[in-house]
């Protein structure tokens, strides 16, 4: 914990005495255009799929066992990913008009990667060449191909998904809309990479995350309550291990058993209204009427 204080520290200190003004303050409106346009056309098309790698994936399957388990779901990090969950994430970046955020669906591109740190001129550099490096090195080193964990990266502006659930997937763009929302988007990152603060974003992206749900994809509205809670609960419950001798994954299980607990109740409140939405209106008594003659 205090290393990773003292390497966050160090980093800021380094970004405010190198003078970058441009790399932690404002940019213009023209500015923050121009930086989207750069960054839309680097990566080529905005959703990609990883090649099918049965052997690397099966591996990836197995090493997620404890995600599946916290979260109760073997979709979680099977390396996977339906058809249903590309279109719920596909339809939500473009909802929001996030054209500039790469979507990567179970896809290991450090290439494509280190392009996309370099042309996010949305983000200063001061940021990106320091915490968006290391970053950047922690997936190029360990993988989410085999590692998994779904995330999003503000330095590179990209969603990367290894679990085929469409309510995590909304989740993981929520977070990119939170970030890209933020005036200082790579002071923003920085900020809610700390332990606890992080608990900031988690809430804003969960919220999110439900409220697109239930207006725009109340299919999978029940499936929110029921993974979303409890990954509340884990994210939090492993930002408190971080404090203490015990094990991050001890402390996300721990935690995620309320969110289980209210995420089952809540959905059990509105699986009815959810079922009878997804199938559309239902017909006037003018229309039955019509219907039976």
């Amino acid at each position: 914990m205090s290393q990773f204080l003292r390497r966050f520290l160090f980093m800021a200190l380094l970004t405010t005495i190198s003078g970058c003004t441009g790399g932690l303050g404002r940019w213009t409106r023209h500015d923050q255009t121009r930086a989207t346009e750069v960054l839309s056309t680097t990566s080529g098309q905005q959703v990609e799929r990883g090649t099918p790698r049965p052997v690397i994936d099966g591996i990836g399957w197995v090493v997620g066992i404890p995600s599946k388990i916290i979260l109760w779901d073997r979709r979680i990090d099977n390396h996977k990913i339906s058809s249903e969950t590309e279109s719920a994430i596909t339809q939500y970046v473009s909802d929001l008009d996030l054209q500039d955020t790469k979507v990567r669906l179970n896809q290991y591109a450090p290439i494509d990667e280190w392009r996309r740190l370099y042309a996010n001129r949305t983000v200063g550099w001061g940021w990106r060449y320091t915490l968006g490096v290391l970053a950047w090195a922690d997936e190029a080193i360990f993988p989410g191909r085999i590692f998994g964990g779904d995330h999003y990266n503000a330095y590179t502006n990209t969603i990367s998904i290894f679990s085929d659930a469409p309510a995590i997937a909304v989740k993981e763009g929520s977070r990119a809309r939170d970030v890209r929302s933020r005036s200082l988007p790579g002071t923003y990152a920085a900020v809610n990479s700390l332990p606890l603060i992080s608990m900031w974003h988690e809430t804003v992206a969960t919220g999110y995350a439900m409220e697109y749900l239930q207006d725009d994809l109340p299919k999978s509205e029940r499936e929110g309550y029921y993974l979303l809670y409890p990954s509340y609960g884990a994210h939090l419950g492993s930002n408190l291990a971080s404090f203490t001798a015990v094990p991050n994954t001890i402390g996300a299980a721990i935690f995620a058993i309320p969110g289980h607990v209210v995420g089952r109740y809540e959905g059990s409140r509105v699986s009815e209204s959810q079922s009878l939405r997804a199938q559309g209106p239902s017909p006037t008594k003018d229309q039955s009427v019509n219907q039976e003659d």
